[in-house]
């Protein structure tokens, strides 16, 4: 089935979905989101007039768009109203940069696999930091020993083969090698996953407290336009992700976390 990043006009696209839908009553329920009348619909599909950006934005709501095609879906409107070629040129360059994103998580996604973890697993995986922790930095190229945790981590003897115990349990590593046995994974998203986030928010109190200088902490609260605030979030996106590119382009050396959260404050 294609989505909206299949196309490079956003007509076409509301066309086939409504087509493919062959439902009369969804152009009305449609037109109905958006606060416009069935008419408007049909005269900006079949013709030259265009969705506004809240329009086009209703419309994403309506479809259940994630971020992503939400911000894909506004920029072929907003290229498609340019009035200059310049314009729209800036608009092709951000589609573009969008479309690869999309066919870069494609690819990373079939590669890496959940973690094979049940709810029961989940619960022990994730009840302490240190499980999730231990087990990316055992993935760490010349980590993959007691001796190597002990030094980075200063745990307890105990504590360290109880984490190892835990994992080979789990069977996220190999007993004689201690090396993950997923080359490539993925957190599985649960309420019971949550926790990891809790978790490691903790430890970045913990560094703000240290006062580590090679480390970065910011909050900053302030005011946005909505619109602002979906450009935000996609950009946000868009770094995780380069991020993750970044670091399959380069040898894994040290063990990091970064915390990000962007959210209305009510």
């Amino acid at each position: 089935m294609k989505t909206i990043f299949d196309y490079n006009d956003y007509k076409s696209y509301f066309i086939d979905l409504l087509e493919c839908e062959s439902n009369t009553l969804l152009r009305k329920d449609l037109a109905l989101e958006i606060g416009a009348k069935p008419a408007h619909v049909t005269q900006v599909l079949n013709g030259a007039s265009h969705f506004t950006a809240e329009q086009a934005f209703a419309a994403s709501q309506y479809f259940k768009f994630t971020l992503n095609q939400t911000t894909y879906l506004l920029h072929l409107v907003d290229m498609a109203k340019a009035g200059t070629k310049e314009i729209r040129e800036f608009y092709q360059e951000r589609i573009r940069d969008l479309k690869n994103t999309h066919l870069n998580d494609l690819k990373a996604h079939a590669v890496a696999q959940e973690l094979p973890l049940t709810d029961n697993e989940q619960a022990l995986f994730f009840s302490r930091w240190q499980f999730s922790a231990v087990y990316i930095f055992l993935a760490i190229p010349g980590n993959n020993s007691f001796e190597a945790i002990s030094k980075h981590f200063k745990f307890e003897t105990v504590f360290i083969h109880e984490i190892i115990s835990t994992l080979i349990q789990l069977g996220l590593i190999h007993k004689d090698t201690l090396i993950p046995t997923q080359a490539e994974f993925q957190f599985p998203v649960s309420p019971i996953s949550a926790r990891q986030s809790v978790n490691f928010r903790l430890k970045a109190l913990d560094s703000m407290t240290y006062r580590n200088m090679t480390d970065h902490h910011s909050t900053v609260v302030f005011g946005i336009s909505k619109s602002d605030f979906i450009t935000a979030k996609a950009r946000i996106v868009e770094v995780f992700k380069e991020l993750r590119n970044i670091n399959q382009e380069t040898r894994q050396e040290i063990l990091v976390c970064m915390n990000l959260d962007l959210f209305e404050v009510k």
